[in-house]
C-alpha cells in the first residue's frame, strides 16, 4: 500500500498515512479531527546507463 503525506491545516504538522490507491483522500486527521490537505511530493527517478542525461553531480 502506498504512503501518502498529509498536512494538518490547523497546526501545520505533516504525517504519513498508509491507504489504498482506490481509497478517498483524507479530509480530517484520524486522531485530532483537524482538517487536512494532501501534500504532493516529487517522485525520485534516476536513469543510469548510456544514452541517458544525468542532472546529478
Amino acid at each position: 500500500m502506498p504512503t501518502y503525506v498529509y498536512k494538518d491545516t490547523v497546526n501545520g504538522a505533516r504525517f504519513d498515512f498508509f491507504q489504498k490507491i482506490t481509497d478517498e483522500p483524507l479530509e480530517v486527521h484520524p486522531d485530532t479531527g483537524h482538517p487536512v490537505v494532501k501534500v504532493f511530493t516529487p517522485i525520485p527517478a534516476h536513469f543510469k546507463g548510456a544514452g541517458f542525461y544525468s542532472t546529478t553531480k
